[in-house]
């Protein structure tokens, strides 16, 4: 795939952000940087071919308060919001699609709440979903 040099450079830009926040939060092993990198290239130009504008923006939290710490919500650390989910707000609020959020953050963390995600399975165990019927 092609890859025009305004993607390029929005890739290394965002690159780059990434270990700049990893080396703030001391995160220093070599490995997790040219990860941390490597990620935050990729999605960046796979945001681009999906047509999404990728933004450079100072995060309102650290990456560690991602999930609170009941793992009932998660929160946007772009802008402070809570929820279970992040996925739509993130579309309508920002105009970021997960990849391009993964890369503003600079690794991947949960769009849903642990504790949303649990609660949501037990229902659909409890209705019988995901149970194949016995043959006869």
């Amino acid at each position: 795939m092609a890859i025009d040099k305004a993607v390029h450079d929005s890739a290394v830009e965002t690159a780059q952000h990434a270990i700049r926040y990893s080396i703030n939060v001391g995160q220093l092993d070599a490995a997790a940087l040219k990860g941390a990198a490597e990620a935050a290239y990729k999605a960046t130009v796979h945001a681009h071919s999906l047509g999404d504008e990728v933004k450079t923006v100072t995060l309102a939290h650290p990456v560690e308060e991602a999930v609170s710490v009941d793992g009932k919500t998660v929160r946007c650390l772009v802008c402070d919001f809570t929820g279970n989910m992040l996925k739509r707000h993130l579309r309508i609020s920002h105009g970021l699609s997960p990849e391009a959020y993964y890369a503003l953050v600079g690794r991947r963390v949960p769009l849903t709440a642990p504790g949303y995600t649990e609660k949501r399975s037990a229902l659909a165990k409890a209705s019988g979903l995901g149970k194949h019927p016995k043959a006869a």
